[in-house]
């Protein structure tokens, strides 16, 4: 919403309605314009978040798969009943997960 004041009762004449009309919309095609790109530079970060948070759920899921010889859905429910116990995100709980197997596991690329 835009407002317009004057210190004079119909001060602005006909062409000052429409120039002011113009400038409002020149100016909400700038904003909108810039949260189009507010939105895509988020979007990026967010799939980025996800790919990583899903990353380490599904090594964790693994990990837990290997110990407990279960299915991966199995090792899922597992990641989530701790999750809901402990009200803490899942990626968080599947990070320590991982952290402490990756304390006492080397692979061949570290070599």
């Amino acid at each position: 919403m835009l407002s317009v004041y004057s210190d004079h009762p119909a001060a602005l004449g006909q062409a000052a309605v429409r120039a002011v009309e113009r400038a409002a919309a020149e100016a909400a095609t700038a904003v909108a314009l810039a949260l189009r790109l507010d939105a895509r530079a988020h979007r990026a970060e967010n799939l980025q978040a996800a790919l990583e948070s899903r990353t380490v759920v599904d090594l964790a899921a693994g990990i837990i798969m290997g110990q407990n010889n279960c299915s991966q859905q199995r090792a899922v429910e597992i990641l989530r009943g701790v999750s809901n116990s402990r009200n803490v995100k899942v990626r968080d709980i599947a990070a320590g997960v991982v952290a402490v197997v990756s304390d006492r596991v080397s692979t061949h690329f570290e070599e």
